[in-house]
């Protein structure tokens, strides 16, 4: 039977007005938390319910396994200033190159290929950037960019002087300064930038001169309560120094800026920039400003810490994951470093790349057509919560020992960073998280991308802590493998397997994946016939280390006895794939999934007698 279109409207209309789908469980009693925990629990049969199902942030605070109504209201102050469908966030990109004639033209390419902000990394004594002495040099860097179209900041760690040469230039590229945004980057410790804050105050009023950059604390290897305890000390050190040069609580907030890393923990990242938000509505809060203006402006900065040099392709999967966690967490701008910035300063098509997935990000994924794509989602709001109340405890401490300047200069701030870093990389060796390409599924031969120098460090803020990255443990165990090739050695190892392929496949695929984290190659996992034909294929390998790989039922069989062929055959070593076990006494190592990586690959090129 057919209807006709007004009929079909009407009957619409009608469902729309009358149906809900609330009524769809209306009949159906409410679960509470343990009811799920319960049938949880049955489902695991004995199992540990916390040690099997419950995870943990960097910092140790509990994220699931699963998110419930916490009752968490969702503050005003949790979204961003404007939600702008067509541009959710700003395009940042930053530049380091150190030619600014060159710098130039790299921003004006970045311009009219999407970016819409530009950060610059100026030249000082203690850190490599764009070589700018001189307003003139300035002028020439920003030649043909509109500020009033393009922000322009000045990244964290720049000197009066230099703001002062932005100042000039604003004044000379623009008639109306009084809505121009952007920043000069100054810190938030710095009395002549208080000074400066003042002196500018009516001709730039919406201009940032503070930025605190947490991301130093990220990038030094801190945990998320570091990062945003040192966020909230360095915004309540810029609002006590501005109030008293002189500012008001209002307009002194409006020149502060806060910088966070994100990284390829989306829930984390999303959950911390929430709670930066709530930390410093509340610090503002008590400064007395307003309600309208206790938002603030945060720059989300894709993670240096995640990066890997050896295969740098990987780095596109993490760069688009953290964006991602940017994009979602509402960041106000958004730079997603190129791929080749743990390497040197990028190329042109290093910079295409990265912002082409804010474009993917923002045109095909449509991540900013939502204000707030995670309000209300029970883990990001109970997470935020719990992390916010963690960190201004941190906060409150850092407070009482010095605040802001005494966190930059404290040792003791430095090792609890460090500490941090020490557990963090212990998750990465151990198994419990992954870095792709460098922890797992490591290229021995891994594709290089080109860079415009190896000066990497032009592409980091200054900090007062020094950046450090995960991978790179691993990276310099695989530069003692690849120099033990380069010199005509490639380093080997050889699988000796048990039984059928079924049987041996999996232990020596990890085996493969474990050996090519170090540039250790493996030899083909093949089916021997018998132990005399794998010793014999062992001795035509040329190799020094042999890996046994198969179930336990035939280590418990065959194992100890072809241990013992191996190194009469002349095996320096022979390991096991799998656990730890005190029937083969003769084993020298088990690599297994919780074995430390780091441990692993060292002890097998010193066996290789790989220096």
């Amino acid at each position: 039977m057919t209807h006709p279109p007004q009929a079909i409207r009407r009957a619409d209309k009608d469902f729309h007005m009358s149906a809900s789908i609330r009524a769809l469980t209306g009949d159906f009693p409410a679960k509470s938390p343990e009811d799920w925990e319960r049938l949880a629990e049955t489902a695991l049969k004995g199992r540990d319910f916390a040690r099997t199902l419950v995870r943990r942030t960097p910092a140790g605070l509990d994220r699931g396994p699963v998110g419930f109504d916490s009752g968490l209201d969702r503050p005003a102050n949790i979204l961003p200033r404007d939600a702008n469908s067509h541009l959710p966030w700003a395009i940042c990109q930053s530049i380091s190159i150190a030619d600014p004639v060159v710098a130039n033209a790299a921003i004006l390419e970045d311009l009219q290929g999407g970016t819409s902000a530009i950060e610059l990394k100026l030249q000082t004594r203690a850190a490599s950037g764009i070589a700018v002495q001189s307003y003139a040099k300035l002028a020439q860097v920003l030649k043909g960019v509109d500020a009033q179209l393009a922000p322009v900041w000045l990244s964290a760690g720049t000197t009066v002087a230099q703001a002062g040469w932005l100042a000039d230039w604003f004044q000379n590229a623009t008639h109306d300064t009084s809505t121009l945004r952007g920043g000069f980057g100054l810190s938030a410790d710095d009395e002549e930038a208080f000074e400066f804050a003042v002196a500018t105050q009516h001709q730039y009023p919406l201009v940032e001169v503070i930025r605190i950059d947490a991301r130093s604390v990220h990038d030094a290897g801190g945990n998320e309560v570091q990062e945003l305890a040192f966020a909230a000390a360095g915004a309540a050190s810029a609002m006590r120094g501005m109030i008293a040069a002189g500012l008001s609580a209002d307009d002194a907030v409006r020149r502060i800026g806060l910088t966070l890393a994100v990284d390829t923990d989306i829930h984390l990242g999303i959950a911390k920039l929430r709670a930066a938000r709530r930390i410093w509505a509340d610090i503002m809060s008590a400064f007395g400003v307003s309600p309208e203006n206790r938002r603030g402006h945060v720059h989300a900065v894709t993670s240096f810490r995640m990066m890997s040099c050896q295969d740098p392709w990987t780095n596109l999967i993490r760069t688009a994951t953290a964006g991602f966690a940017g994009a979602a967490g509402t960041a106000d701008a958004l730079t997603i470093r190129p791929l080749t910035d743990a390497i040197g300063r990028s190329t042109a098509f290093g910079r295409r790349i990265a912002r082409n997935l804010h474009i993917l990000l923002q045109e095909e994924s449509h991540v900013g057509r939502a204000a707030d794509p995670a309000g209300g989602a029970f883990l990001h709001e109970s997470l935020r919560e719990e992390l916010a109340q963690r960190a201004w405890t941190a906060f409150q401490a850092l407070e009482s020992a010095g605040g802001f300047a005494a966190a930059i200069s404290s040792p003791h701030f430095a090792a609890e960073i460090a500490e941090a870093h020490g557990n963090n990389l212990k998750s990465y060796a151990t198994g419990r998280q992954t870095m792709v390409g460098t922890t797992a599924y490591a290229q021995v031969e891994a594709r290089p991308a080109e860079t415009s120098d190896a000066d990497w460090s032009a592409n980091l803020p200054a900090s007062p802590f020094k950046s450090v990255r995960l991978a790179a443990p691993f990276e310099a165990l695989r530069d003692r493998a690849d120099a033990a090739s380069a010199s005509g050695k490639p380093p080997l190892a050889f699988l000796a397997t048990l039984g059928e392929m079924a049987d041996f496949n999996a232990r020596a695929t990890f085996a493969t994946q474990r050996m090519a984290v170090g540039g250790i190659e493996s030899t083909e996992a093949n089916v021997h016939a018998s132990q005399a034909a794998t010793v014999l294929a062992f001795q035509d390998s040329g190799a020094e280390l042999a890996i046994i790989c198969g179930t336990d039922e035939a280590y418990a069989e065959d194992a100890r006895a072809l241990v013992d062929a191996l190194k009469a055959a002349g095996a320096k070593a022979v390991w096991i794939a799998g656990a730890p076990n005190d029937a083969l006494p003769g084993a020298d190592h088990f690599i297994h999934l919780r074995s430390n990586t780091l441990e692993d690959i060292s002890l097998a090129l010193d066996v290789m007698g790989v220096a």
